[in-house]
């Protein structure tokens, strides 16, 4: 979804601040525009992390009165941010996998209190997380 972003350049750092209006005046920051807006999506995931659904957009006008541009020198410029991880619909899957691995997830599973979709999707997360964090 296209949102409008208010790129404000940080002279005294040589930087970039990108602040989403419209998703909690959350910012990121770079040391170029492109780097600044590109960190956005990050910020945006981690902002809007347990909501239920995606803030509409403002419209143009109402971004332009923003502190930010007015009193600032901040630039609107429009960014598409991914917010498909806020489908959180379950989609039915068929997994093969060996016996003896699916005994086990159960067991981590049943000790988690947990089922083994839900195990699986947690295990998921767990290991997509940490391999972004080693890139």
């Amino acid at each position: 979804m296209h949102y409008p972003i208010i790129v404000v350049p940080e002279p005294e750092q040589q930087a970039y601040t990108a602040v989403a209006p419209d998703i909690g005046e959350v910012a990121s920051f770079g040391d170029s525009i492109e780097e600044a807006l590109a960190n956005l999506q990050e910020a945006v995931e981690l902002y809007l992390e347990d909501a239920e659904e995606a803030p509409q957009p403002s419209k143009l006008e109402a971004v332009l009165e923003h502190e930010e541009v007015r009193e600032h020198g901040g630039v609107v410029a429009f960014a598409d941010l991914d917010l498909s991880f806020l489908d959180r619909k379950p989609v039915r899957l068929n997994v093969s996998l060996p016996s003896g691995l699916v005994k086990k997830i159960d067991e981590a599973a049943r000790k988690r209190g947990m089922t083994r979709s839900g195990y699986l999707a947690w295990a998921a997360d767990q290991a997509m997380a940490r391999r972004q964090a080693e890139c």
